[in-house]
């Protein structure tokens, strides 16, 4: 089997893995967002955008967003068929974030199935995210099976749980997601964003005490990634760090040829409804732009 990292996207990022000149993944990224940016190496975007500089070439990079500073340090190996990404965030201060991201993208004419959690996904072009609170996924077609295995690692305070998604997106895509989630959540939040500009904006404890109260915070909870964005209103969970807090992802990528298939005769393509059970997942769709948009 024969497997090459693509051109690297950013340094210390390759921007996927092809096999006989077949891309088998790609638009692998690092995603992360507090409340005013979301960051990602290769699309930031936001009210207030995330500034990075660093040295670049051995993928080494010191983040600034609206709420608060870290450096992001990044590998990645390929051996024997097993793409290893490490991806490793320390505060430098105190930060606010909502989750931390290792993505990947699979063109689903080789990965028409995804499996996770003991269930099963075909690619319907929904934008429907499957996320739940497992250590990896797979994705299955004629000619390949990819499997996802992540470790997280925290030096400090414990402050999240880690969850895996897939995504149909319109396209010819699936996106995988290994995401940090905050558990138990230090800060709740509760947005309303539009193409317009943000509409809401509730974080005073006393407010959300209200919407507690009142029985309004579970039918909100992660309410745009449960109903495709539209309206892109949403209560959720955020962690703080404290000043050299260390979280650290492990993913590693395993390639195989499906048992008889031929791999190199499907050439791909290049180029929602998000159920949130609080202790099983999540499953939703694109919104408009915002700090928390996925890519």
């Amino acid at each position: 089997m024969s497997l090459a990292l693509l051109d690297p996207a950013a340094p210390g990022l390759p921007y996927g893995v092809v096999s006989h000149g077949h891309v088998l993944s790609h638009g692998w990224d690092v995603e992360t967002s507090d409340r005013e940016a979301f960051f990602a190496l290769t699309q930031p975007h936001g009210r207030k955008p995330a500034t990075r500089d660093g040295d670049r070439a051995v993928g080494t990079y010191r983040v600034a967003m609206p709420e608060g500073g870290w450096q992001l340090e990044l590998g990645t190996d390929l051996d024997d068929g097993v793409v290893h990404r490490r991806q490793t965030l320390t505060a430098t201060g105190p930060v606010v974030l909502q989750d931390f991201v290792c993505r990947y993208r699979f063109p689903r004419v080789l990965f028409p199935r995804a499996r996770i959690a003991g269930r099963v996904f075909t690619h319907r072009g929904r934008n429907t995210w499957h996320q739940y609170p497992t250590a990896g996924v797979e994705l299955s077609g004629p000619s390949w099976t990819a499997t996802i295995g992540t470790e997280y690692t925290c030096r400090g305070k414990a402050l999240f749980r880690l969850d895996h998604y897939v995504r149909d997106e319109p396209g010819p895509d699936w996106v995988v997601h290994a995401r940090l989630m905050p558990h138990p959540e230090a800060l709740r939040w509760l947005r309303w964003d539009t193409r317009w500009g943000r509409l809401l904006d509730v974080r005073h404890p006393a407010a959300l005490r209200v919407l507690a109260a009142t029985r309004l915070d579970r039918p909100l909870w992660h309410l745009a990634e449960r109903r495709g964005g539209r309206p892109n209103l949403e209560l959720l969970g955020l962690a703080v760090l404290a000043a050299g807090t260390v979280l650290r992802l492990d993913s590693r990528l395993r390639l195989r040829p499906a048992p008889g298939a031929a791999a190199e005769a499907a050439a791909p393509s290049r180029g929602g409804a998000h159920e949130v059970a609080e202790t099983v997942g999540i499953t939703g769709a694109g919104a408009e732009d915002a700090p928390g948009r996925r890519r």
